[in-house]
């Protein structure tokens, strides 16, 4: 196929991409860093846990929460996409 004309249903094909170093390299590695440095201040105990009475319990429904929106609800909705065909 020429470029220009559709590839396998997946969209056009840039015959001439511009790459730009500067938007390709630092800015990349300054999100890494960035998200680096915020995972890293952020209060994680205290996002999952509960002080009762002086005492520091999980939070049960935060972590479930988590893992169901972050791992479960992917993993189902893969799934029906994948039978929706």
């Amino acid at each position: 196929m020429r470029f220009g004309h559709l590839s396998r249903g997946k969209g056009e094909i840039i015959a001439n991409l511009i790459k730009n170093f500067i938007l390709d390299v630092p800015v990349s590695v300054l999100a890494i860093a960035l998200t680096i440095f915020l995972l890293s201040q952020f209060n994680w105990v205290g996002q999952f846990s509960i002080a009762k009475d002086g005492v520091v319990e999980p939070n049960i429904y935060a972590i479930v929460a988590m893992i169901f929106g972050y791992l479960l609800f992917p993993i189902i909705a893969f799934a029906l996409r994948g039978k929706k065909k």
